[in-house]
């Protein structure tokens, strides 16, 4: 009996995992897909703590060392990342609950989501690394086997660090970062192997945890998971300055792509008086009315040549947002925004609304030739597209 049960619980460990890095993959499951992952997640780490209900039992019995102090606090912080997310994401469903939208303010359910999912997935890493020495107890591999395993395990945790910190998941973390900015082309096993990798980073810095708060009979106990650690550290360092984006070396400005034309948009308007900037939500033309500030000067520098599509994504049920891949001048102020005003969010992403909310922003523009309704209709229900080009008069 107890053996089929501790094969139970293997299982929902497995799918919980699997689970975990299919959410975190949004550009691959799409809204709907990911909501109701998002309530199977729930139900099975309900079910996990059902199984492991004698966790509960024990909690304020025994003795407490250092590696139980740490166990402990790693789970009662990962069921809270959990709860917070799994409770604002529910608030923010339009798919699997929509009865519960609106549970939580919907722009502090959003900032909250996104930053606890984060958090989730990184505690939930930690926590498969604590525990993977005990997973393994049944394997007795020889010393070649180890190092060889040991190694394999460092080498991933280092390309996913590395996709960590250039992904700047720590922005979301302290957040910083309020929207989400997926990557649409790249190949959906890619996504989730990428995923798979810096879970791993986290996993392997509790496996490291794990080695060094249990008693040691000598130092070499604690030097030894000192020194994979300091490896990997310094791996993760080396790529990050070893392999930079030349978009990030060479295009972080908007001034820095054509500095030529940025000079000439700058030191006259004359060239502007002669073209209008176009706008395209999916394949629907829309009028604008655009401002005549800096930060539009600068949107038309960058569709001078080539139209400038972005690919936008649904937040919170009143907007959708993109990168531009680079900053442009701005000036945020509080500003209330209502369906069809299009501002600039942080200097790099667009926001276009189909409803409201109160944020600081730099006013780009606003939609003048749909309604409430229409701009619901072509933004409410599935993750678009934005080309914005120059025409001219």
């Amino acid at each position: 009996m107890q053996t089929k049960t501790n094969l139970v619980k293997r299982i929902v460990d497995v799918v919980l995992t699997v689970l975990l890095l299919l959410i975190m993959a949004y550009q691959v499951t799409g809204e709907s897909l990911h909501e109701w992952l998002g309530i199977a997640m729930t139900v099975i780490v309900i079910a996990h703590h059902i199984l492991n209900y004698k966790w509960y039992k024990a909690l304020f019995k025994g003795r407490y060392t250092l590696y139980r102090i740490v166990l402990t606090v790693n789970d009662v912080l990962l069921l809270a990342a959990f709860g917070i997310t799994a409770a604002c994401g529910m608030s923010m469903s339009s798919h699997a609950v929509p009865f519960m939208h609106g549970l939580v303010n919907v722009m502090t359910a959003r900032k909250l989501h996104l930053a606890f999912s984060f958090w989730a997935f990184t505690i939930m890493g930690v926590h498969i690394g604590l525990h993977l020495r005990s997973i393994t107890a049944k394997f007795k591999p020889n010393k070649a086997v180890k190092i060889t395993a040991l190694s394999l395990f460092a080498g991933v945790a280092a390309i996913g660090g590395r996709l960590f910190f250039k992904g700047d998941i720590p922005g979301y973390l302290t957040f910083r970062t309020h929207f989400a900015f997926l990557d649409y082309e790249k190949a959906k096993w890619l996504v989730i192997a990428e995923n798979l990798a810096m879970l791993m980073f986290w996993a392997f810095a509790g496996y490291i945890i794990s080695r060094l708060v249990q008693k040691h009979k000598s130092k070499a106990g604690i030097l030894k998971p000192t020194a994979w650690f300091a490896a990997v550290a310094i791996a993760v360092i080396v790529m990050l300055f070893a392999f930079k984006d030349k978009q990030s070396d060479n295009s972080t400005s908007w001034q820095n792509t054509t500095p030529k034309a940025t000079t000439q948009a700058t030191d006259s308007s004359s060239e502007q008086k002669q073209t209008a900037l176009t706008m395209r939500i999916g394949e629907t033309k829309v009028d604008v009315q655009w401002e005549d500030n800096e930060s539009v000067s600068a949107l038309r520098e960058l569709a001078k040549d080539k139209p400038l599509t972005v690919q936008m994504s649904k937040y919170g049920g009143f907007e959708q947002v993109g990168s531009l891949g680079r900053q442009l001048p701005s000036d945020d102020v509080q500003t209330h925004t209502e369906a069809g005003d299009i501002v600039l969010y942080s200097g790099s992403k667009i926001v276009v609304f189909y409803g409201s909310n109160s944020w600081e922003y730099t006013r780009l523009g606003r939609i003048t030739d749909k309604s409430g309704a229409e701009l619901a209709e072509l933004l409410g229900n599935e993750d678009t597209t934005v080309t914005i080009s120059n025409k001219r008069r």
